[in-house]
């Protein structure tokens, strides 16, 4: 259990760093802190998921 808050002023400023649009970014936080609930640590296992779930719900 917890909380997501995403900060879209921040978003919008940093997702030139990873080569993202806003909203690729914005998607990507999303799940990357849904799977931190679901008691993932970073790593692999991780990033396997991440990508799973993003070809999934990518819309854009």
């Amino acid at each position: 259990m917890g909380e997501i808050v995403i900060n879209l002023a921040r978003v919008k400023r940093e997702a030139h760093r990873y080569e993202l649009s806003p909203h690729g970014y914005a998607q990507f936080l999303l799940i990357h802190s849904c799977l931190h609930l679901k008691g993932y640590d970073h790593g692999s296992r991780m990033e396997r998921a991440e990508q799973v779930f993003l070809k999934q719900f990518t819309i854009c």
